[in-house]
Order: structure tokens, then C-alpha cells, then sequence
């Protein structure tokens, strides 16, 4: 069968991610019925595991997404400790939750699964986004704890700069549901549980959350991008599901995205297409910010930016005001300072000590444990 991909065929020899003999148990001996062929969302077709092999990611797809134990006693001391955490949250944080859950049933990122196959229950809850709708959440911070620690690097923001040349033009293209396009090996799929309503569900694809979730994701995406960049003559820049191509020829630019997409696909990654900026433009939006290639600069929408600033200052007032405090309320705090250091010089100072702080909460409690903070350090972010 032929794809009509641009990229010619390569062969890239790939070492087994479980090949130091990691703890993960190799036998199907809990009894949901997956059948490998037919994983989610229509299961891998064809198509998909050809074009995977031009990558040399066929073994590393087909394997899936699997945990990686710290030790040979990780599952055991889960096994101890494992308890049911029922989901609470307001009326309107439990219909959005549902109505999210509903979806992700009918698409098979997850399954029900009866409560003698669960191997860990994690916490689960609603993050309200700026523009008003909710992102559901896994809290897999315990879990996180027996996990293997696996080390890669992102790209940061500031590479654009000097990625870029003056004049250049940009295009933009954003992955949908980007973590859910791998699916989770059958032997991890019983420690990625949470509970609804008094029912037990589980990811089959690979959500995010988890200590390797991003490893994963930016390793298949970093490989099919990496071949992008030897084939074609073109700059590219990615932040897990956010794409930036750049050129200094705007009609060459145009056909090489289109391209990009077009090979983006055979890998069955969908695209958000009203997020997706395919008309080659010198100033674009990236990340939430504003980027002038015409004068090498960036700004945020003054819209943008106040809502940023107001919530914020809500955050802030919030956490200074409470005596005990969330984890994940000051997670939130840092994401958005996360956000904003690019900005806002100042914001890195804040967040040295505000992740100090939470990795030190973090070695006792999960997401959802009450914390002190230095309300000095908050104090100064009013």
C-alpha cells in the first residue's frame, strides 16, 4: 500500500524503552478484554503502523504506553495503599465532568472496569480555563511517586527568537486531544483508575498527568518532526502539541504546512482546525502569545493580558486569605507564572521558590493535600 506522504522512507534502529528490565508485569492477567488490534478510536489501521515504521516507532507504538516502576516494590506498596477517591466537586463541576466523561466513553479513551481488576484509584477533578470551559484533570501525583523518573527537554519560547529571521513568516498548527493518541498497555491500564458517581474507569489511551505522559507524547511527535526537518527545508518548533513552522518564502511556506498536515494525519493525529494558522503571516499567534517577526517581538493581547493579571490577582488573594492551602491551587498559581515569565522577567524569581514549595508539599501529600506557603512570597505577587 502506498502513502502519499512527502517524506521518503528511512530506517532508524531503536532500543526498547523497557529494555533495563523494568518492573512492568508482561502477562494479560486481569480480565478486560482488549484486543490489540482494535484499540481506540477505530483502532490502528494499516496505514498508521506503515507510517509508523518509517519512523522506526512501530515496536515503541505497538508496545504503547506502559509505567515504568521505581523499584521492584512500587506495585506492591500501591497495592497496600490503594483506596477508592470519590469525586467531589460542585453541581456544575459534576455535569461539565459527565458530560466529559460521556465522550471520552463513547471515543474508548476510557473503560469501566470492575472494581477486583483496579490496581490504583487516583483523584481526578475540573480545571475552569480562561475562556470559560473546563478541562478535566488526573491527579496522578501518588502514582507519580513509584514512578521511574525519565528525563527529556522541552523546547522553551525563547528558542523563537533565535529560530527566527527578521522577515520571516510562520504558520501554526495545533494537535487535538494530543495525549490521547497513544494508547496505554494493557498490564498499565489497571493503575490509571478513577471513580464517578460510585463507578471505576480507566484510560485505555494515555491521558495526561502522569510522570511519563509527556515522555511519551514528545518522543513520537520529536521523531515524526525530526525526519520533518532533514526532508524539508524548514524550520520547525514544537511545545507538545503546539506546532510553529517558519520560512522566509511565504508560498513555499504554505505548501510545506500543508504537507506537514498532510503527513500529520497518516500518523492519526487530528488537528484543532479553527486553532490551526495555515496562511503564512509575519505576526501570529503562538501559545498565547503575540509574535512580530516584522520587528522581533512579542507581546500579549491587552485582553488577554488582563484577564491574566485578574486571575492572578484572584489566585493570589485567595491563597493569601487561607490559612491551609491546596497544592493544586498553588500549581495553578505557578502554571499561570509558568506562563507569563516569558513576559514577565520578574515571574521566574517568584516561581524558584513557589516550586520549591510545592515539591516539598508534594513529598507528603498529593495534588489535593493542604499545604503552608510563605504568604510573604504571595504577598509581593499583589
Amino acid at each position: 500500500m502506498e502513502i502519499s506522504v512527502e517524506i521518503p522512507l528511512w530506517n532508524r534502529g531503536e532500543d526498547r524503552a523497557d529494555d533495563n528490565g523494568s518492573s512492568v508485569e508482561r502477562g494479560k492477567d486481569w480480565r478486560i478484554d482488549i484486543q490489540r488490534e482494535k484499540r481506540w478510536n477505530g483502532g490502528q489501521t494499516k496505514r498508521f503502523i506503515y507510517a509508523c515504521k518509517q519512523i522506526g516507532k512501530e515496536e515503541f507504538i505497538d508496545t504503547g504506553f506502559y509505567l515504568r516502576f521505581k523499584d521492584q516494590n512500587s506495585q506492591q506498596r500501591l497495592n497496600e495503599n490503594k483506596m477508592i477517591i470519590p469525586f467531589r466537586a460542585t453541581q456544575e463541576e459534576k455535569k461539565a465532568y459527565q458530560e466529559m466523561l460521556k465522550e471520552e466513553l463513547e471515543e474508548g479513551i476510557v473503560i469501566p472496569i470492575q472494581q477486583d481488576q483496579v490496581k490504583w484509584w487516583n483523584h481526578t477533578f475540573l480545571i475552569k480555563k480562561l475562556n470559560g470551559t473546563w478541562r478535566n484533570n488526573l491527579d496522578a501525583s501518588k502514582l507519580n511517586k513509584e514512578i521511574e523518573k525519565l528525563h527529556f527537554k522541552m523546547h522553551e519560547l525563547e528558542e523563537i527568537p533565535y529560530l527566527a529571521n527578521q522577515m520571516d513568516y510562520a504558520t501554526s498548527l495545533d494537535l487535538k486531544s494530543a495525549f490521547y493518541h497513544i494508547a496505554v498497555s494493557p498490564n498499565s491500564i489497571p493503575y490509571l483508575t478513577f471513580n464517578f458517581n460510585n463507578n471505576n474507569y480507566a484510560y485505555k489511551a494515555m491521558p495526561f498527568g502522569t510522570k511519563h505522559s509527556t515522555f511519551y507524547f514528545a518522543e513520537v511527535i520529536e521523531s515524526i518532526l525530526r525526519q520533518i526537518r532533514i526532508h524539508l527545508e524548514i524550520k520547525v518548533l514544537n511545545y507538545c502539541d503546539d506546532i510553529l513552522l517558519i520560512h522566509q518564502d511565504k508560498q513555499k511556506l504554505k505548501t510545506q504546512s500543508m504537507k506537514i498536515m498532510k503527513t500529520l494525519k497518516q500518523f492519526e493525529l487530528t488537528m484543532s482546525t479553527d486553532k490551526c494558522v495555515t496562511e503564512p503571516k509575519q505576526i501570529i499567534t503562538f501559545l498565547g502569545w503575540i509574535w512580530n517577526l516584522k520587528e522581533m517581538n512579542i507581546r500579549m493581547s491587552e485582553e488577554r493580558k488582563l484577564k491574566m493579571i485578574q486571575a492572578l490577582k484572584d489566585q493570589c488573594n485567595t491563597i493569601y486569605k487561607s490559612k491551609n492551602v491546596k497544592i493544586r491551587q498553588l500549581a495553578a498559581l505557578i502554571d499561570r507564572l509558568n506562563f507569563l515569565r516569558t513576559y514577565i522577567k520578574e515571574a521566574s524569581l517568584y516561581l524558584i521558590e513557589l516550586y520549591k514549595a510545592k515539591t516539598q508539599a508534594l513529598k507528603t501529600g498529593s495534588q489535593d493535600g493542604i499545604m503552608l506557603i510563605n504568604k510573604e512570597l504571595i504577598k509581593e505577587l499583589n
